[in-house]
Protein backbone atom coordinates (compact mmCIF):
# COMPACT_ATOMS: atom_id res chain seq x y z
CA UNK A 1 0.00 0.00 0.00
CA UNK A 2 1.66 3.90 -0.86
CA UNK A 3 1.82 6.17 1.86
CA UNK A 4 -0.38 8.99 1.93
CA UNK A 5 1.99 11.34 0.79
CA UNK A 6 3.27 9.65 -2.15
CA UNK A 7 0.44 8.22 -3.15
CA UNK A 8 -0.57 12.23 -3.26
CA UNK A 9 2.02 12.56 -5.73
CA UNK A 10 1.24 10.63 -8.15
CA UNK A 11 -2.35 12.33 -8.15
CA UNK A 12 -0.82 15.72 -8.75
CA UNK A 13 1.33 14.07 -11.65
CA UNK A 14 -1.51 12.42 -13.44
CA UNK A 15 -4.02 15.70 -13.37
CA UNK A 16 -6.05 14.49 -16.65
CA UNK A 17 -6.10 11.22 -16.64
CA UNK A 18 -7.86 11.36 -12.51
CA UNK A 19 -10.40 13.85 -14.25
CA UNK A 20 -11.16 11.35 -17.31
CA UNK A 21 -10.39 8.15 -14.61
CA UNK A 22 -13.18 10.02 -12.46
CA UNK A 23 -15.84 10.85 -15.09
CA UNK A 24 -15.08 7.21 -16.63
CA UNK A 25 -16.21 5.70 -13.00
CA UNK A 26 -19.15 7.98 -12.17
CA UNK A 27 -20.62 6.38 -14.81
CA UNK A 28 -19.83 2.75 -14.79
CA UNK A 29 -21.17 3.10 -11.29
CA UNK A 30 -24.96 3.64 -12.35
CA UNK A 31 -24.78 0.65 -14.58
CA UNK A 32 -23.02 -2.00 -12.29
CA UNK A 33 -25.44 -3.74 -10.03
CA UNK A 34 -22.44 -5.07 -7.98
CA UNK A 35 -21.68 -2.21 -6.60
CA UNK A 36 -25.22 -1.58 -4.88
CA UNK A 37 -24.07 -3.33 -1.78
CA UNK A 38 -21.02 -1.34 -1.15
CA UNK A 39 -20.88 2.00 1.11
CA UNK A 40 -19.80 4.83 -0.35
CA UNK A 41 -16.26 4.37 1.59
CA UNK A 42 -15.65 0.96 0.05
CA UNK A 43 -16.46 2.54 -3.51
CA UNK A 44 -13.89 4.83 -3.16
CA UNK A 45 -11.40 2.87 -2.01
CA UNK A 46 -11.75 0.58 -4.79
CA UNK A 47 -11.60 3.63 -7.55
CA UNK A 48 -8.80 4.85 -5.92
CA UNK A 49 -6.74 1.05 -6.35
CA UNK A 50 -7.67 0.78 -10.06
CA UNK A 51 -6.86 4.03 -10.37
CA UNK A 52 -3.18 3.96 -9.02
CA UNK A 53 -3.10 0.63 -10.13
CA UNK A 54 -3.56 1.50 -13.96
CA UNK A 55 -1.42 4.62 -13.23
CA UNK A 56 1.66 2.95 -12.15
CA UNK A 57 1.14 0.38 -15.41
CA UNK A 58 1.15 2.45 -17.48
CA UNK A 59 4.26 4.16 -16.13
CA UNK A 60 6.25 1.14 -16.50
CA UNK A 61 5.23 0.76 -20.07
CA UNK A 62 6.44 3.92 -20.57
CA UNK A 63 9.79 3.95 -19.42
CA UNK A 64 9.80 0.14 -20.96
CA UNK A 65 8.86 1.69 -24.34
CA UNK A 66 11.43 4.47 -23.98
CA UNK A 67 14.45 1.97 -23.24
CA UNK A 68 13.16 0.15 -26.37
CA UNK A 69 13.60 3.44 -28.55
CA UNK A 70 17.02 4.21 -27.38
CA UNK A 71 18.11 0.79 -27.67
CA UNK A 72 16.92 0.60 -30.80
CA UNK A 73 17.95 4.13 -32.49
CA UNK A 74 21.02 4.54 -30.35
CA UNK A 75 24.49 3.21 -30.36
CA UNK A 76 26.81 4.74 -28.07
CA UNK A 77 29.92 2.66 -29.71
CA UNK A 78 29.38 5.06 -32.68
CA UNK A 79 27.58 8.16 -31.11
CA UNK A 80 24.26 7.73 -33.04
CA UNK A 81 22.04 10.09 -31.66
CA UNK A 82 18.37 9.54 -31.73
CA UNK A 83 17.47 12.66 -34.23
CA UNK A 84 14.82 14.23 -36.32
CA UNK A 85 15.22 11.83 -38.90
CA UNK A 86 13.29 8.81 -36.07
CA UNK A 87 10.37 8.15 -37.89
CA UNK A 88 8.17 7.82 -34.75
CA UNK A 89 4.99 6.12 -36.68
CA UNK A 90 7.28 3.46 -37.33
CA UNK A 91 8.79 3.41 -33.64
CA UNK A 92 5.66 2.86 -32.19
CA UNK A 93 5.38 -0.76 -33.29
CA UNK A 94 8.10 -1.80 -31.46
CA UNK A 95 5.67 -3.12 -29.07
CA UNK A 96 2.32 -4.74 -30.89
CA UNK A 97 1.01 -4.65 -26.85
CA UNK A 98 1.63 -0.45 -26.36
CA UNK A 99 0.92 0.17 -30.09
CA UNK A 100 -2.25 -1.57 -29.92
CA UNK A 101 -2.71 0.92 -25.93
CA UNK A 102 -1.67 3.72 -27.70
CA UNK A 103 -4.01 3.44 -31.32
CA UNK A 104 -7.07 1.75 -29.83
CA UNK A 105 -9.74 4.23 -28.56
CA UNK A 106 -10.81 1.84 -25.93
CA UNK A 107 -7.75 2.61 -24.26
CA UNK A 108 -8.06 6.28 -24.12
CA UNK A 109 -7.53 6.13 -20.40
CA UNK A 110 -4.18 4.66 -20.85
CA UNK A 111 -3.46 7.36 -23.07
CA UNK A 112 -4.04 10.01 -20.88
CA UNK A 113 -2.33 8.38 -17.79
CA UNK A 114 1.14 7.94 -20.90
CA UNK A 115 0.62 11.92 -21.63
CA UNK A 116 0.17 13.72 -17.89
CA UNK A 117 3.72 10.88 -17.29
CA UNK A 118 5.37 12.38 -20.50
CA UNK A 119 5.23 15.90 -19.15
CA UNK A 120 6.18 15.00 -15.83
CA UNK A 121 9.11 13.86 -16.63
CA UNK A 122 10.25 16.03 -19.24
CA UNK A 123 9.49 18.85 -16.83
CA UNK A 124 12.00 17.07 -13.91
CA UNK A 125 14.41 16.97 -16.78
CA UNK A 126 14.56 20.61 -17.04
CA UNK A 127 15.31 20.64 -13.05
CA UNK A 128 18.17 17.93 -12.68
CA UNK A 129 21.05 16.30 -14.62
CA UNK A 130 19.32 13.34 -16.65
CA UNK A 131 19.90 11.83 -19.17
CA UNK A 132 19.44 13.99 -22.16
CA UNK A 133 19.06 11.01 -24.92
CA UNK A 134 15.94 10.25 -22.15
CA UNK A 135 14.64 13.65 -22.23
CA UNK A 136 14.78 13.77 -26.19
CA UNK A 137 12.84 10.82 -26.55
CA UNK A 138 9.95 11.98 -24.34
CA UNK A 139 9.84 15.08 -25.75
CA UNK A 140 9.76 13.46 -28.88
CA UNK A 141 7.02 11.15 -28.01
CA UNK A 142 5.07 13.48 -26.46
CA UNK A 143 4.78 15.95 -29.45
CA UNK A 144 4.19 12.60 -31.48
CA UNK A 145 1.23 11.70 -29.18
CA UNK A 146 0.05 14.92 -29.05
CA UNK A 147 -0.23 15.26 -32.90
CA UNK A 148 -1.79 12.05 -33.40
CA UNK A 149 -4.64 13.14 -31.28
CA UNK A 150 -4.98 16.09 -32.70
CA UNK A 151 -5.34 14.24 -36.30
CA UNK A 152 -8.14 12.02 -34.16
CA UNK A 153 -10.10 15.38 -33.53
CA UNK A 154 -9.52 16.29 -36.48
CA UNK A 155 -10.93 13.17 -38.06
CA UNK A 156 -13.86 13.34 -35.96
CA UNK A 157 -14.83 17.37 -36.32
CA UNK A 158 -15.06 16.37 -40.42
CA UNK A 159 -17.51 13.20 -39.79
CA UNK A 160 -20.02 16.27 -38.15
CA UNK A 161 -22.55 17.76 -39.81
CA UNK A 162 -21.46 20.83 -41.68
CA UNK A 163 -24.18 22.93 -39.22
CA UNK A 164 -22.01 21.75 -36.57
CA UNK A 165 -18.26 22.16 -37.70
CA UNK A 166 -17.86 25.64 -36.15
CA UNK A 167 -14.67 27.85 -37.77
CA UNK A 168 -13.27 28.20 -34.13
CA UNK A 169 -12.68 24.66 -33.38
CA UNK A 170 -11.25 23.80 -36.51
CA UNK A 171 -9.37 26.92 -35.45
CA UNK A 172 -8.27 25.11 -31.49
CA UNK A 173 -7.20 21.51 -33.56
CA UNK A 174 -4.86 23.28 -36.14
CA UNK A 175 -3.14 25.52 -33.09
CA UNK A 176 -3.12 22.22 -31.28
CA UNK A 177 -1.37 20.15 -34.11
CA UNK A 178 1.08 23.08 -34.48
CA UNK A 179 2.09 23.39 -30.99
CA UNK A 180 1.87 20.29 -29.58
CA UNK A 181 3.68 21.24 -26.33
CA UNK A 182 0.77 23.76 -25.68
CA UNK A 183 -2.52 22.75 -24.52
CA UNK A 184 -4.95 25.25 -26.32
CA UNK A 185 -8.65 25.11 -24.42
CA UNK A 186 -11.10 25.51 -26.48
CA UNK A 187 -13.40 27.29 -23.27
CA UNK A 188 -10.61 30.26 -23.47
CA UNK A 189 -10.49 30.67 -26.91
CA UNK A 190 -14.31 31.00 -26.41
CA UNK A 191 -14.62 33.00 -23.80
CA UNK A 192 -12.29 35.56 -25.20
CA UNK A 193 -14.31 35.61 -28.51
CA UNK A 194 -17.29 36.21 -26.34
CA UNK A 195 -15.58 39.24 -25.01
CA UNK A 196 -15.14 40.38 -28.30
CA UNK A 197 -18.56 39.80 -29.29
CA UNK A 198 -20.03 41.96 -26.35
CA UNK A 199 -17.90 44.87 -26.93
CA UNK A 200 -18.35 45.04 -30.83
CA UNK A 201 -22.45 44.58 -29.38
CA UNK A 202 -21.07 47.69 -26.97
CA UNK A 203 -19.74 49.46 -29.61
CA UNK A 204 -22.75 48.93 -32.18
CA UNK A 205 -25.63 50.25 -30.21
CA UNK A 206 -24.05 53.54 -29.26
CA UNK A 207 -23.96 54.56 -32.94
CA UNK A 208 -26.62 52.39 -34.86
CA UNK A 209 -30.32 51.78 -33.70
CA UNK A 210 -29.86 47.86 -34.77
CA UNK A 211 -32.37 45.46 -34.95
CA UNK A 212 -29.93 42.56 -33.77
CA UNK A 213 -30.68 44.37 -30.26
CA UNK A 214 -34.14 43.52 -30.29
CA UNK A 215 -33.54 39.56 -31.47
CA UNK A 216 -34.11 37.21 -28.68
CA UNK A 217 -31.21 35.30 -26.60
CA UNK A 218 -32.17 32.00 -28.46
CA UNK A 219 -31.20 33.44 -31.84
CA UNK A 220 -27.59 34.36 -30.62
CA UNK A 221 -27.59 31.02 -28.65
CA UNK A 222 -28.29 29.40 -31.99
CA UNK A 223 -25.83 31.30 -34.08
CA UNK A 224 -23.09 31.44 -31.95
CA UNK A 225 -23.30 27.16 -31.47
CA UNK A 226 -24.39 26.07 -35.18
CA UNK A 227 -22.98 27.00 -38.77
CA UNK A 228 -25.60 30.15 -40.42
CA UNK A 229 -25.57 30.17 -44.19
CA UNK A 230 -28.70 32.41 -44.02
CA UNK A 231 -28.24 36.36 -43.60
CA UNK A 232 -30.58 37.96 -41.34
CA UNK A 233 -29.70 41.73 -42.29
CA UNK A 234 -30.48 43.92 -44.79
CA UNK A 235 -27.32 45.41 -46.85
CA UNK A 236 -27.40 48.73 -44.39
CA UNK A 237 -27.43 46.85 -41.57
CA UNK A 238 -24.87 44.31 -42.39
CA UNK A 239 -22.44 46.87 -43.29
CA UNK A 240 -22.72 48.89 -39.96
CA UNK A 241 -22.16 45.22 -38.13
CA UNK A 242 -18.67 44.41 -40.47
CA UNK A 243 -17.62 48.78 -40.06
CA UNK A 244 -17.92 48.12 -36.20
CA UNK A 245 -16.41 45.03 -35.98
CA UNK A 246 -13.36 46.05 -38.32
CA UNK A 247 -13.08 49.67 -35.92
CA UNK A 248 -12.77 47.20 -32.48
CA UNK A 249 -10.51 44.83 -34.45
CA UNK A 250 -7.94 47.04 -36.03
CA UNK A 251 -8.75 50.22 -33.62
CA UNK A 252 -9.52 49.44 -30.25
CA UNK A 253 -7.65 45.99 -30.09
CA UNK A 254 -4.75 47.09 -32.71
CA UNK A 255 -4.92 43.88 -34.40
CA UNK A 256 -2.27 43.68 -37.06
CA UNK A 257 -1.33 40.92 -39.47
CA UNK A 258 1.02 39.09 -38.52
CA UNK A 259 4.41 40.03 -41.27
CA UNK A 260 7.15 38.37 -39.52
CA UNK A 261 9.34 36.61 -42.34
CA UNK A 262 9.25 33.14 -39.85
CA UNK A 263 8.04 30.69 -41.61
CA UNK A 264 6.86 29.19 -38.22
CA UNK A 265 3.18 28.60 -38.77
CA UNK A 266 1.99 28.78 -34.54
CA UNK A 267 2.24 32.35 -35.04
CA UNK A 268 -0.84 32.19 -36.91
CA UNK A 269 -2.71 30.35 -34.42
CA UNK A 270 -5.87 31.26 -32.87
CA UNK A 271 -4.42 31.36 -29.02
CA UNK A 272 -1.43 33.59 -30.16
CA UNK A 273 -3.95 36.30 -31.68
CA UNK A 274 -6.84 36.61 -29.28
CA UNK A 275 -5.98 35.58 -26.03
Amino acid sequence: MLSGQYSNSYLLRWPSAKKLFDKMSKENEKNEDETKGENNEQMKDKIYSNFMETGIKCARQLRSFVSQIIDKHYDNAFNNKIDNFVNFNQVFQLDEHLSEIIYNPANFINNSFFMDELKSLIAQSHHADGDLTERYCNMKMFHYLRQYFSKEKWESFKKQFEKGQLLERAAIIVAQWFQPQKYVYYSCVNESLDNIVQEVLKCLKEKYPHSIFWKPAENFSCWKNNNIIDNHWDEAEGTQIMDTLEEYIFGTLNFTPNKSTNANLKFFCIDNNIL
